[in-house]
């Protein structure tokens, strides 16, 4: 799984934690302020995490219960959760709604899904940044060979097309059904945006689909041109992904280059996060107890 993990890497969220968690949907809507603090209302529709089923047998109920909180538990850089719903649908999955709060967007780390692929930051103009980094990694982006022949990319072009038509079998479904969508609510005036969409009420989306991440690198697998300048500069495609090539970026989400959205103006701050989560703080054993979860939490926290 540790492969599978760097091969759609989005944002946030993207995609390799919720693949291994069985996420299929997600809907993520941030606001941010200046200082990098905000909140997310997000949304996801997951499989049930399968805790203590192996010693004891447990109702359908009593695993949704124990899922949502280790969705809870496990979420790192929040500082209170609130407004939390769920509900187990009749496919067996879990739906699953709750706003984060959060000090820091770098420390966000949401379970089963993760936003430490974008950095929101100040830039040289006075203005503000919200991007997409790429992806790097030992096994993902290589020091390109300093000399390789024509037979070695050969080979190795075999080799990572062999690898995608298994990594396409071994997580075919998980992968074509994978659906995540990220709102971001942004202080000031939007002056550039790509890969990114601008919305009437100034707002910016992204959306990924797997089913067209899958077509993307189907197409680029079979391009011959760009899989020996792949091999040629050490990248491994399978394991890159979005974000890390401005190939497979105009492939998956329309233009080449980062995604990125850059805001400037009045950077005011859009809300008062301080009052928002003492007041979040302050519910939550009463949301907890009101959801059922109180007497779970116990058992799940790590």
């Amino acid at each position: 799984m540790k492969s599978l993990r760097a091969v759609w890497i989005v944002t946030a969220v993207v995609a390799g934690a919720a693949l291994a968690a069985g996420c299929i949907e997600t809907d993520q809507e941030f606001t941010l302020n200046p200082d990098g603090s905000g909140k997310v209302v997000y949304q996801v529709v997951t499989i049930p995490a399968q805790i203590g089923v192996a010693e004891r047998p447990e109702p359908p109920e009593v695993t949704t219960k124990r899922s949502v909180v280790e969705l809870l538990n496990r979420s790192r850089g929040v500082a209170a959760w609130s407004d939390v719903q769920y509900a187990l649908r009749k496919d067996g999955r879990i739906w699953f709604k709750g706003t984060a709060y959060f000090d820091r967007f770098a420390d966000l780390k949401l379970h089963l899904m993760k936003a430490s692929s974008f950095v929101w930051a100040r830039d040289d103009q006075g203005g503000m940044v919200l991007r997409m980094t790429p992806l790097r990694r030992d096994d993902v982006i290589l020091r390109p060979p300093p000399k390789v022949s024509d037979a070695e990319v050969a080979e190795r072009i075999k080799a990572q097309r062999q690898k995608w038509y298994q990594t396409k079998q071994t997580m075919g479904y998980a992968v074509a059904a994978l659906k995540i969508q990220l709102t971001f609510h942004l202080p000031g005036d939007l002056r550039e945006a790509a890969n990114f969409t601008p919305m009437p009420d100034g707002s910016v989306t992204m959306k990924f689909e797997g089913e067209k991440m899958f077509h993307a690198m189907d197409e680029l697998m079979a391009d011959d041109a760009f899989m020996d300048k792949a091999v040629r500069g050490g990248v491994e495609v399978v394991q890159a992904g979005p974000g890390t090539n401005e190939v497979i970026n105009e492939r998956v989400f329309g233009l080449k280059g980062p995604a990125f959205v850059r805001v400037a103006g009045d950077l005011k701050t859009l809300f008062d996060y301080r009052a928002e989560v003492a007041a979040a703080k302050r519910d939550y054993p009463a949301m907890m107890k009101r959801q059922g979860l109180d007497q779970v939490q116990a058992e799940t926290v790590p």
